[in-house]
């Protein structure tokens, strides 16, 4: 079985992440994101939707559909 490890440098719990979205994977960090991607805002608990998100802030736990 092949384990592809998240990108969660700030240890955001699984728990929070919502249905039908995921972690971006470590080895994802290189590249821009190609779908719609989220990253969470410890100081206010919540997702952040803002459409400019590239996903490639190696600081930043991102989220994005499963489907990508």
């Amino acid at each position: 079985m092949n384990f592809r490890p998240y990108h969660n440098p700030e240890n955001i719990d699984e728990s929070l992440v919502p249905d039908g979205w995921r972690f971006r994977y470590a080895d994802e960090m290189k590249t821009k994101a190609k779908t719609e991607c989220t990253s969470f805002l410890k100081t206010s608990g919540v997702w952040d939707d803002q459409p400019d998100y590239k996903g490639i802030s190696t600081e930043l736990t991102y989220i994005v559909p499963v489907n990508s």
